[in-house]
């Protein structure tokens, strides 16, 4: 009659164990400095390709996107992406140095840190599109290039330093419904450059600060431009 009663109680606690969702946790991932592709588990530390619950960092070295990868972070401080597949960043994308050069669409479901680098690769032959769900921050004195690809603010953003450079048919473009401020109250100027390049303004174009902002490039809008000081 114990063992009965044993029984009734274990049973539903080892069925209850069993329904409940695994969950793995989340790991950061490094590639280790040489070229190969993404897929190439050896390539990466610890020793594993990236699954969707883990961060990334490249720091140097150049991975090839031979599939198209899910993972929650990406950060790249230098080095070089290329390959023709797209790649999901679930949460947040810092880029503060290297070559996001894949020819595809980079799709990012949190913010975007961009402090230096280049968005496209140094022959200005990556295409593509990287979509930001959320908010966009430009900062630090670094070089910030944007060669080809169309960079779109679907969250809007903030720019506080450094050269925006846009070429080779690059577009950095500010969604309907998204405003994008240009603050330099504290750096002495900002500017867009680069030929052909587009800055494009479905959005809000917002003007702070004292600095003087100077865009050399070509600016379509059909938005809104708001210039409170220093332009």
């Amino acid at each position: 009659m114990l063992l009965n009663h044993y029984r009734t109680i274990v049973l539903p606690l080892v069925l209850l164990l069993l329904a409940a969702p695994f969950s793995a946790d989340a790991i950061t991932k490094t590639w280790n400095g040489t070229s190969g592709n993404w897929s190439d588990g050896s390539k990466w530390i610890p020793v594993g390709v990236p699954t969707s619950t883990d961060e990334v960092v490249i720091n140097n070295g150049t991975v090839t996107l031979d599939v198209a990868p899910t993972v929650a972070g990406f950060t790249m401080s230098g080095g070089a992406i290329e390959g023709t597949s797209n790649l999901l960043v679930t949460g947040n994308l810092t880029q503060s140095g290297g070559n996001l050069g894949n020819f595809g669409d980079i799709t990012v479901g949190g913010i975007l840190l961009w402090s230096g680098g280049t968005v496209g690769n140094a022959a200005a032959t990556a295409t593509g599109s990287v979509f930001v769900a959320g908010a966009a921050t430009f900062s630090g004195g670094g070089s910030k290039s944007l060669w080809k690809k169309t960079l779109q603010l679907n969250g809007g953003g903030s720019w506080t330093a450094g050269t925006i450079t846009i070429g080779f048919g690059g577009i950095l473009r500010v969604a309907s419904g998204q405003t994008f401020t240009a603050n330099n109250a504290a750096s002495p100027s900002l500017s867009i450059g680069g030929v052909p390049g587009t800055f494009e303004i479905a959005g809000t174009l917002q003007k702070l600060g004292a600095g003087v902002l100077t865009v050399n490039a070509p600016v379509n809008h059909s938005g809104t431009i708001q210039a409170q000081a220093g332009i």
